[in-house]
């Protein structure tokens, strides 16, 4: 996320979903301006093909978000059915 994660100005939480999953809501970071970068990364298993949406909580309050699709060949995690 491009910030300047500045005192004043920063990003406080990234969450990834993944609305198709059994459990939509995958991660959360929560961070500070002494992270001094908002990135990060991880892995995750997905149930099919889907959007996944990154929302970023900024400090002031505001959001925003992107979506990409990802395109599953083969699913990782079944709902149980």
């Amino acid at each position: 996320v491009a910030s300047p994660m500045t005192p004043d100005d920063y990003v406080k939480r990234i969450h990834i979903l993944a609305e198709r999953n059994p459990i939509s809501r995958l991660l959360t970071w929560h961070l500070s301006s002494a992270s001094g970068v908002a990135k990060v990364s991880t892995n995750i298993r997905l149930a099919a093909t889907q959007e996944v949406t990154a929302l970023v909580e900024m400090s002031d309050g505001s959001f925003s978000q992107d979506r990409k699709t990802v395109v599953v060949t083969v699913a990782a995690c079944i709902d149980g059915r």
